[in-house]
């Protein structure tokens, strides 16, 4: 066939988890993975803060194992912040997922009331 053609960019996809509510330490949402790929990056922000002692801490599991090797690697703002979540690049093996891996964000535990309005997203390209 005459023509040009461009060269192909991986699919990505952004799994996304948003609460307008004080959040609770629990599951915001899931997804079943329906491709080959690696979670490129995540970004967590709260608009509204917490209150009392602590933060509030995010996870993302890939079929129940943690993306992170180290518990204090994980999302964190601190119960009085706003704002971006500090949070350190996951284990490289563990950002691989593949069809039919369920994928969880969620909230591993906050200070005495949960920030509000808060998103979690995780950025897939396609392998």
């Amino acid at each position: 066939m005459a023509g040009t053609t461009a060269k192909a960019h991986a699919v990505r996809q952004v799994l996304t988890a948003y609460s307008s509510g004080a959040v609770s330490a629990a599951t915001l949402t899931e997804y079943v993975m329906t491709f080959k790929g690696k979670i490129i990056g995540v970004a967590a922000d709260a608009e509204t803060a917490g209150a009392g002692v602590g933060d509030t801490v995010l996870d993302i599991t890939v079929n129940g194992t943690s993306i992170w090797s180290l518990e204090a690697n994980r999302p964190t703002l601190a119960a009085a912040s706003t704002g971006a979540f500090a949070n350190a690049i996951p284990r490289a093996t563990a950002r691989n997922v593949k069809a039919g891996d369920i994928v969880i964000l969620s909230v591993a535990s906050i200070s005495d009331t949960g920030h509000a309005r808060l998103s979690l997203s995780a950025a897939v390209e396609m392998a």
